[in-house]
């Protein structure tokens, strides 16, 4: 079953990178870890690709942190906080995920 990227404004690559600083945790040490390609990582982080959720969910499970941070920490920063169409947006991809 193919994943979908995550659609919408969130920079997770931006989370990533904030997550991994803080960790300390090399973003090879994420890939292996999330069972991720690190080419994957690091073209999410550049920017480059948006991640699926089941990806968001196994890097959130590598670092040790809940999902929402990560989805809070790539909220755009005129936000600050997830905007109701995005809340839907991802509550309607945990469902079709599970």
């Amino acid at each position: 079953m193919k994943r979908k990227p995550l659609q919408g404004d969130h920079d997770y690559g931006r989370a990533l990178r904030i997550m991994r600083a803080s960790l300390d945790m090399p973003q090879i040490t994420l890939a292996k870890k999330g069972k991720l390609g690190s080419a994957m990582v690091s073209a999410i982080e550049r920017g480059h690709r948006k991640p699926s959720l089941d990806a968001l969910e196994r890097m959130a499970k590598a670092m040790r942190v809940p999902l929402y941070l990560l989805v809070l920490l790539a909220s755009p920063e005129n936000e600050g906080h997830l905007s109701p169409d995005a809340a839907r947006e991802l509550a309607h991809q945990l469902r079709r995920s599970r």
